[in-house]
This record gives C-alpha cells, sequence and structure tokens, in this order.
C-alpha cells in the first residue's frame, strides 16, 4: 500500500529547494563528529560510480538517489524496513527519486533511465553501500548501526575511492557543479549516439 503523496506537486519545487534542504538534512542522525549532510553523501555516491566506470546514466542518477529524503527524511534502516513491510516505502522513495529524475534531468535523460532502470538502480545500490561501509568506519558507527552483524562488510572491498568522508565547504555548489557538468555529458552523449 502507498501513502497517499501528492507526487505531482514536486514537480514545481526548484533544484535550489531541493539542494538547500537535503545540505541542511544530516546523515546518521546527526550521530557524526561533524556535519555530514544527505547531498555530501549524494555528491559522494555519484564520485564512486565515475572512479569505479559507471557511465554517467548511472553517475546522474546517483546524485538523486536519496533525494526521497527530503520528503520523508534520512530513517534509521531498521525503522525504514520495519515501516516497509506495512507502507512499502522504497517504492515511495523510488516514485519520489523518478519524479525528481524527470523533473531536474528531462524527458530524453527519464526515457534512457526507464529502460535501463534495474541495471542502473543496481549499480547505484553498489555504489551507495560502498560509500556507507566507508562512512560507518569513519564515523565508528558499525556496531551501533549493525548491532548483530554488519550488512556493509561485504561491499567494502567491492570498488574503490579516492574520496576521504571529510567536512567539505560548498556542498550545494559542488553538487551543482557536477549536476551540470553530468547533464551537459548526457546530452552531448545522446546527441552523439543518434
Amino acid at each position: 500500500m502507498l501513502p497517499k503523496l501528492n507526487f505531482a506537486a514536486l514537480r514545481s519545487v526548484s533544484l535550489d529547494y531541493v539542494c538547500s534542504a537535503l545540505n541542511r538534512l544530516c546523515r546518521f542522525q546527526g550521530r557524526t563528529p561533524f556535519f555530514y549532510s544527505v547531498l555530501q553523501h549524494s555528491y559522494y555516491v555519484s564520485i564512486v560510480a565515475e572512479e569505479n566506470g559507471f557511465d554517467t546514466i548511472v553517475q546522474l542518477a546517483a546524485l538523486f538517489h536519496d533525494f526521497s529524503e527530503v520528503v520523508i527524511g534520512d530513517w534509521h534502516g531498521g525503522v525504514k524496513k520495519q515501516l516497509n513491510s506495512v507502507f512499502n516505502i522504497s517504492a515511495v522513495e523510488q516514485r519520489i527519486v523518478e519524479e525528481f529524475l524527470k523533473t531536474f534531468c528531462g524527458s530524453k535523460f527519464f526515457k534512457e533511465y526507464s529502460k535501463r532502470k534495474a541495471e542502473i538502480l543496481e549499480s547505484i545500490e553498489i555504489c551507495d553501500k560502498f560509500l556507507v561501509a566507508k562512512e560507518l568506519e569513519t564515523f565508528n558507527l558499525v556496531e551501533f548501526f549493525a548491532k548483530k552483524s554488519d550488512p556493509y562488510r561485504k561491499y567494502r572491498n567491492a570498488l574503490q575511492t579516492s574520496i576521504t568522508v571529510k567536512r567539505e565547504k560548498s556542498v550545494k555548489k559542488m553538487f551543482l557543479r557536477r549536476y551540470k557538468k553530468l547533464l551537459a555529458q548526457f546530452l552531448l552523449e545522446t546527441k552523439i549516439k543518434g
């Protein structure tokens, strides 16, 4: 069962507004030694995708993978898992992300994304979980978020990155610069192909 949300209303929200909100939303419910935003995490996931040879579509979609959190927040995985059994939160999150992809990346991008959706989501999930494993270690949160076993252990060595999780200045500017670069790159690649 999907909760009733006005998904169409998401199309009227500006990218600047969403980025500002996600840049003020702290990951791990604020249990980090410095402010580490959802926007910074999303930026890093896109960088991980690039460093590991994933194509432009994956890199661009990775920037948006947590954009649903502007609506529902950054929930602890255990809470999300419990709610998912009742409300299918994953489907809600995906629908919100897809509305933002349509709005901010355009119909050409969304058409290509839709053709390869399963593959793209799997690629982003690997990049995301790899980065979460790195974040949990950096912030010394492995035991807090994985009391019985560490579900991210298998992702620790799945990929490579030069990223050092640290306090960054101008995260929103970094994100928007990367977004513009990747969108332009996608449009150029599409023009060359067809």
